[in-house]
C-alpha cells in the first residue's frame, strides 16, 4: 500500500515553511525534482506541488493544507502521478466533517501517517523548529522507502 506523511498543525504554525525544508532535503539526498509548480500564497511563503524521483522511489509533496478542496485536488492530481509516497499538510482538526484531514482520510488506498507539527511561538524559533519537522518528515520518508520499496 502507498504512504502518506502528513503534516498536521494549526494555522500559521509553519507547515509549508516545513515541507519547503522538506523540498530541500530531497534535492540533497539525490532526488530529482521532474516537476515543480508553486500554487497560492504569499510571495515569501508560497504553497506548492512538487515531484521527485531516484532510482525507482517517486515522491509527490504539497504543502497545501488549509481547506478540503485544495488538500483533495493537490492529491488527486499526485495520486495521478503514480507517486509512491506522499507528502501533504492538514490541519489539527476538522471543524465541520469535511476539513483537510477528511480530505487525506478519502485517499483509502493510501495509508496515511499524521505527523503533528511542532509549535514555536518565538518568531526568532521558527525556522529552526520548521526545519526539525521537516527532517522529522524526511526519516520516515526514508524509512518508508527501506522498509516499503
Amino acid at each position: 500500500m502507498k504512504r502518506i506523511f502528513v503534516l498536521q498543525g494549526k494555522g500559521n504554525s509553519g507547515k509549508t515553511a516545513a515541507i519547503r525544508f522538506l523540498r530541500n532535503i530531497s534535492k540533497e539526498a539525490g532526488f530529482k525534482e521532474e516537476e515543480y509548480m508553486e500554487i497560492c500564497g504569499e510571495t515569501d511563503n508560497m504553497d506548492f506541488r512538487a515531484i521527485y524521483t531516484k532510482d525507482n522511489v517517486k515522491l509527490g509533496i504539497t504543502s497545501i493544507g488549509d481547506r478540503h478542496k485544495d488538500v483533495k485536488l493537490q492529491l488527486e492530481y499526485l495520486i495521478s502521478k503514480d507517486c509512491d509516497i506522499y507528502v501533504c499538510a492538514c490541519r489539527t482538526y476538522d471543524k465541520y466533517g469535511n476539513g483537510t484531514i477528511a480530505a487525506v482520510n478519502s485517499f483509502i488506498n493510501l495509508e496515511a501517517e499524521f505527523v503533528p507539527k511542532t509549535y514555536e511561538p518565538k518568531e526568532s524559533s521558527q525556522s529552526g523548529t520548521n526545519l526539525l519537522d521537516a527532517k522529522k518528515l524526511w526519516s520516515k520518508i526514508q524509512a518508508c522507502i527501506e522498509e516499503c520499496l
